[in-house]
This record gives C-alpha cells, structure tokens and sequence, in this order.
C-alpha cells in the first residue's frame, strides 16, 4: 500500500459559506477497514487496510480520528445520504458473509434496554435489506 499523500494547502467556499483551508500536514489515504471505540464524551475511528502480505487477516491501522457525540450523528446522517444516492445510481451495494457480527440475543447488564432494543430492530432490518451479510456460523 503508498505511503499516505500529502496535498498541497488549498482554500475552497462551499455554496454555505463555509470556507476550507487544508493544513500544512493535510493527507490523503485510503481505508478498507474502520474500528469504533466509544466512551461517555466521544467516538474514535480508527481507520486502516488490509494488508495480507502480513497474514491472511492482517489490518494496518493508519490514522485515528475522534469525535463528539453531536458530530457523529450528523455523520450518520450525510452517510446515509451518500449511501441513498449511490445505490441510487449504482444499484444497491453487497455486503460479503461474515463482515457484520450477529446482533446478541440478550442486552449486556450495563446497556440501556430501550436503547438494545432499538439497536436490535435496526439490526433486524439492515440483515433483512442485506440477507447476503448474514454472519458465518
């Protein structure tokens, strides 16, 4: 895998107003993998790639990126955008066996029952839209 590119600082204003100044240190790379670690105040990403060079279930992590609570909802909600409009104009996207966990059963002692139950039909329903990410047993 390249070593990540830096880009050269560039300024863009977007149709709000907004204006974006790349830093110095600004980089691009590409991540093939994702880990989510959450706590009270935030949500960290950890981004990487497979690399089997090293094993054949090897991930490299790259970058980690943290973020507030606040932040990751609106995230959700323009991923969930993009994601509507790509399969929109590409059809809809396969996820293979075995990349999704299956939900549990019983909600841990520590977790919020209204919340697991929300989580769980959630659940339900991306397995029901995508029967092909059924986990491997």
């Amino acid at each position: 895998m390249s070593e990540p590119k830096k880009e050269k600082e560039s300024v863009e204003v977007t149709k709000s107003g907004i204006q974006f100044t790349r830093a110095e240190d600004f980089i691009v790379d590409y991540a093939n993998h994702t880990l989510l670690e959450s706590s009270n105040w935030d949500l960290r990403i950890t981004f990487g790639h497979l690399d089997q060079s090293l094993g054949p279930n090897n991930v490299v992590q790259t970058t980690a990126v943290t973020i507030p609570w606040a932040q990751a909802k609106v995230l959700h909600y323009f991923l969930t955008l993009h994601l509507i409009g790509h399969e929109g104009e590409y059809g809809r996207l396969i996820i293979p066996p075995g990349i999704i966990n299956e939900f549990p059963k019983d909600a841990p002692l520590e977790v919020n029952k209204e919340a697991f139950q929300k989580a769980a039909k959630f659940a339900e329903e991306f397995m029901a839209e995508n029967r092909e990410a059924k986990p491997r047993k």
